[in-house]
């Protein structure tokens, strides 16, 4: 099987991005529309960015008018590490979304046959068998081999090698949903 490259190299990046985070959801249901998590990320950097605005208003007013006590300065403490912890998940997301959609573009191949994938990197060869695998979903930019479990690794390919990936799994007969 000829593995083939994207053709637009930067759509499938920031497709491929976006499901990686969504392949737990995929894993679950592979015929379901996963929720994305890039809106909820940035909704709670907002959140973060104005309940910490809010609990140092709260904060400076109460010390203007003197009434500090030690459950003001619990509230107060546990309500900064409430909105510090929000905000950094969400950088966290954001960044590692950004860090997946910025890798180089390895060497990496693909190849079928019908035992299973072998996926050739540039430091070694690893062989996933189709039993590992529950589906294959094709979306607009990136294809992903779904595994049955979260043990399992989700591999993203360009979807130009759809048709030799369904090719060789008819002409072997191997039991695999390919969703499109």
């Amino acid at each position: 099987m000829e593995y083939l490259k994207s053709q637009n190299k930067e759509k499938y990046k920031e497709e491929m991005a976006d499901l990686f985070f969504k392949s737990a959801q995929l894993i679950k249901d592979p015929k379901g529309e996963p929720k994305s998590f890039y809106g909820a990320a940035i909704a709670g950097a907002i959140l973060a960015g104005a309940g910490l605005f809010l609990t140092t208003f709260g904060l400076v007013s109460t010390l203007i008018k003197k009434q500090v006590n030690v459950s003001a300065a619990v509230f107060f403490i546990v309500m900064y590490v409430f909105f510090i912890i929000i905000g950094l998940l969400s950088v966290l997301v954001l960044s590692s979304r950004k860090r997946i959609k910025n890798r180089p573009d390895n060497d990496n191949r693909l190849d079928c046959d019908k035992e299973g994938l072998k996926l050739i990197t540039s430091k070694d060869e690893r062989k996933i068998y189709w039993d590992n695998y529950q589906a294959i979903r094709a979306f607009k930019y990136t294809m992903v081999f779904i595994p049955k479990d979260r043990k399992g690794m989700c591999l993203f390919v360009p979807v130009e090698n759809l048709g030799n990936v369904t090719a060789v799994i008819e002409e072997n007969g191997i039991s695999i949903d390919v969703i499109r």
